[in-house]
């Protein structure tokens, strides 16, 4: 049975410059399920907003029925004095972020930049979760929320946008960088 040689930087071999590894073909994959993940909930916020508007300003409100005993005091008093006195402002911001990180990560432009403003966006709706939701769905939202985080922290360490992105192009022409 013959050895296949390991290949070098010209020759396409696994590894290579010109073959990205399976482990980058999965970062590559998640970034796409992720930006594809983040347009589709912003386009539904949309078309739901006043709903969405509706059931930020419902949640904000309950958040007093949730804050005794919790482990985020300083939260619940932003939902309330930040979220909850302006929820047409806050759902438009929330949705703006959620169409521009999910266009960024799905096309694999500034891919690291929109990774970390996806880690802090997620981390919002854990702490919010957290002051609104009963303890059953605390614990469901933290495993979605946790797990989406810990991908989003992969594509942030791994450069997921080198692979099928724009980022790609962009890290060539410049000879690398923190960005992409």
């Amino acid at each position: 049975m013959a050895r296949a040689k390991s290949g070098s930087g010209d020759s396409g071999g696994v590894g290579s410059a010109s073959t990205p590894t399976s482990a980058l073909v999965g970062l590559a994959l998640g970034r796409i399920f992720l930006g594809g993940f983040f347009l589709y909930s912003g386009i539904l916020n949309i078309y739901m907003f006043n709903a969405f508007t509706a059931a930020l300003r419902t949640a904000t409100t309950r958040s007093g029925e949730y804050v005794a005993g919790n482990y985020v005091d300083g939260y619940a008093n932003m939902l309330n004095n930040a979220i909850n006195p302006h929820p047409d402002i806050a759902a438009m911001c929330i949705i703006g972020l959620e169409l521009l990180v999910g266009a960024l990560l799905l096309i694999g432009l500034l891919t690291r930049l929109a990774a970390a403003v996806a880690i802090i966006m997620n981390l919002c709706y854990l702490l919010a979760q957290a002051h609104i939701a009963t303890p059953v769905l605390q614990v469901e939202f933290a495993w979605i929320n946790g797990t989406f985080i810990m991908l989003e922290l992969a594509i942030l360490l791994g450069a997921a946008g080198r692979i099928w992105g724009i980022d790609s192009k962009l890290a060539r022409k410049s000879g690398g960088g923190v960005l992409w």
